[in-house]
């Protein structure tokens, strides 16, 4: 019986490249040549995983996640300016895993940003495939350029909600592309639904709607004609999940603290220069900017003679929008830059291949997987996968952990060990938090609740260095240095006076080991002999010795002072460079 002949794949009758398909002229082995080279990129991002050094954000968001892990409620006991998901979700995983092995932790949270990255990059094959039809070389090519960005593996492998962002918004701009191909409301709606979900992540969310807003409108207007169902049906796709967000956490009873601090919080900060944007965009993302400015100068140019695929001008759109967002964003985070690359990426592949189109018309032969592999190593080392950063805070967490009592007090800045009780709801001082310290519009005054909570230990780390002088001088008159992991405990040096006594208002009260270098019995303080440990109450206490040798208190035993020299060197001099 003869077969059946195998049914040509059309495009959709409304597709406006049905009559004008981009041509096919290369070859199945160009196109498993540039596979093997995002195969190997991929390889690189795995080492990254294990080497890269961890961002602050990325302790921001683990010591949330272990404090939802332990019971506590997010926003009312644990502060954060980002969405619940990935926080919840992180927080389940780590109470499931029953471990606070930091090395574990960090690492497993990565390999998840990473399962999260594959999935996008495969969306972002897809979306150019859309974009870009009837090309084998579209998938390939979008994937290489994506995996060449230097934010994309820098901020890529970070945990943090910017990723579960990134996969929602590239997810829901694949549908809303095939919505565009088909004219299905049924794709928009799903479009609309998947965006929604980022609203769990970041308010971020708001540009990635309105560029989906000027993308419809371009499409509308490229048309001629009007789609009243595709706006209505994306709106209501996107209002079910912050809707089942708000109510879970009005259920929760933290539904005031997360508006003041995912809305009021993230709105009430002091706006940057759009030129300092551009410039740190610049510096994030040079060579893709740049690449991106010529593909979209070629379009334009091209756009003047011929048709482009409506894709790419969707795209296009997408792309301009969201850099222009991003520089009036208040402030300019490299993470910000997310949302754009997967737009771009498509855009960068599509006029490489439409120029080595025209180069084969020439005598000019472009070997595409050479230079490709070129551009590899060079992101590769641009990337810096090589250099072995990530030990540097394991190490201090684990040095912390062993020196910390276990239900200790600590104030730091940066979130590191995850597990050890801190006195505020703020688990980790971002930068705004030490802004609004600084400026005194915090609702807690660091110093007072220090002072209030008896907390006996802190660390000396960049954040709390910008805090401002209230906490440096706090910190250096009422607390020690320790040998290592840049912590600090309660404690002064008493100097040696001619009166032999000197009067010492204690802060934080507690139990401190004494070092006097003079014979048993013969430190008294407040007029009672003591020996090697004394229980000091809140208030000044009078201590009296003989001899000319300084007096050492610390609530931290002797074996994990820092030496002498360290010790005078925090007492009198400045501060060291944290």
């Amino acid at each position: 019986m003869p077969c059946r002949p195998k049914k040509e794949k059309r495009l959709s009758p409304l597709h406006p490249d049905h009559e004008h398909p981009l041509p096919t002229e290369f070859s199945r082995g160009t196109t498993r040549r540039v596979l093997l080279i995002v195969g190997a990129l991929l390889t690189f991002y795995l080492a990254g995983v294990f080497t890269q050094g961890f961002d602050r954000d990325e302790w921001q968001t683990m010591v949330a996640a272990a404090g939802v892990a332990d019971g506590s409620t997010l926003y009312t006991d644990i502060w954060d300016n980002h969405g619940p998901l990935l926080t919840v979700v992180l927080g389940g995983l780590i109470k499931w895993l029953d471990t606070q092995d930091h090395m574990l932790l960090m690492f497993g949270g990565r390999l998840l940003m990473l399962a999260m990255l594959v999935v996008i990059l495969w969306l972002t094959g897809r979306l150019a495939r859309r974009a870009w039809p009837d090309s084998p070389l579209a998938a390939p090519l979008a994937m290489a350029v994506l995996l060449c960005s230097q934010v994309f593996f820098g901020k890529g492998l970070e945990i943090r909600p910017d990723v579960p962002l990134l996969l929602a918004w590239t997810t829901s701009l694949w549908l809303l592309q095939r919505g565009f191909d088909h004219n299905r409301n049924l794709d928009f709606l799903l479009a609309g639904t998947v965006l929604g979900v980022g609203f769990a992540f970041s308010l971020k969310t708001l540009l990635l709607g309105a560029a989906c807003g000027v993308a419809l409108l371009v499409v509308v207007i490229r048309r001629r004609r009007l789609y009243p169902l595709w706006l209505l049906t994306f709106g209501l796709g996107v209002l079910p999940a912050p809707v089942t967000m708000l109510l879970w956490l009005r259920q929760a009873g933290s539904l005031p603290a997360f508006l003041d601090s995912y809305l009021g919080q993230n709105f009430d900060r002091i706006a940057e220069s759009w030129l300092l944007g551009l410039k740190k965009a610049w510096q994030a993302e040079e060579l893709l900017l740049l690449t991106l400015t010529a593909a979209a100068l070629y379009a334009v140019r091209r756009l003047k003679k011929t048709s482009l695929p409506e894709g790419i001008i969707a795209l296009l759109a997408v792309s301009g929008t969201l850099l222009l967002l991003f520089l009036r964003l208040p402030t300019h985070y490299e993470q910000s830059l997310l949302p754009i690359l997967p737009a771009a990426a498509v855009i960068i592949a599509w006029a490489i291949g439409q120029w080595l189109l025209l180069a084969r018309k020439t005598r000019w032969q472009l070997p595409l997987h050479s230079v490709l592999l070129l551009l590899a190593i060079a992101s590769c080392f641009d990337h810096a996968w090589f250099r072995h950063d990530s030990d540097e805070d394991l190490r201090i967490a684990r040095i912390r952990t062993e020196l910390l009592p276990d239900e200790a007090l600590l104030f730091e800045g940066v979130g590191l060990p995850l597990f050890q009780p801190r006195p505020f709801i703020y688990k980790a001082f971002v930068n705004t938090l030490c802004q609004r310290i600084r400026e005194g519009q915090l609702d807690i005054d660091p110093v007072h609740e220090l002072d209030r909570n008896d907390v006996g230990y802190a660390a000396w780390d960049k954040r709390v260095a910008k805090m401002g002088d209230d906490i440096r001088a706090f910190l250096q008159n009422n607390f020690l240095p320790l040998r290592d992991g840049g912590l600090l405990a309660a404690g002064t040096v008493l100097p040696a006076t001619s009166e032999g006594k000197i009067r010492w208002k204690v802060c934080i009260a507690g139990r401190y080991f004494l070092e006097t270098g003079a014979p048993p019995g013969d430190l008294r303080v407040d007029g009672l002999p003591v020996g090697d440990v004394v229980d000091l109450t809140d208030g000044p206490h009078t201590f009296a010795w003989t001899g000319d040798h300084a007096v050492v208190l610390s609530i931290a035993p002797p074996r994990y002072w820092a030496a002498r020299d360290a010790v005078t060197a925090w007492k009198t001099g400045p501060l060291p460079r944290p």
